[in-house]
């Protein structure tokens, strides 16, 4: 396995690039059934959950259904939507909006 491949919990820095948003929750354990699930908890609103990055992705950026959105200030939450829009466009992605 390339290490821009490896899971961010094994210390994959590249990971970490294309999926930022993990940066900014404590990934606490492998969450039970495997997959990508973690139970993580933010580090700004002490929300706890377990889930994958889509589910971090919901809690940042909103829009994600059972996912309760983070209570950190507005400004911060606009960095976090700049931060996945650039790991996007390095993945080569656009976004429809």
């Amino acid at each position: 396995m390339s290490s821009s491949r490896a899971p961010a919990a094994e210390g994959g820095a590249g990971k970490l690039i294309l999926s930022p948003l993990w940066n900014h929750v404590e990934k606490i354990s492998k969450a039970p059934g495997g997959g990508g699930n973690y139970k993580v908890r933010c580090k700004f609103c002490s929300k706890i959950w377990s889930g994958s990055y889509s589910r971090v992705k919901k809690h940042f950026l909103g829009g994600g259904f059972g996912v309760k959105e983070c209570t950190a200030d507005p400004q911060t939450l606009k960095i976090f939507k700049t931060e996945h829009e650039n790991a996007l466009k390095r993945k080569g992605y656009v976004e429809c909006s």
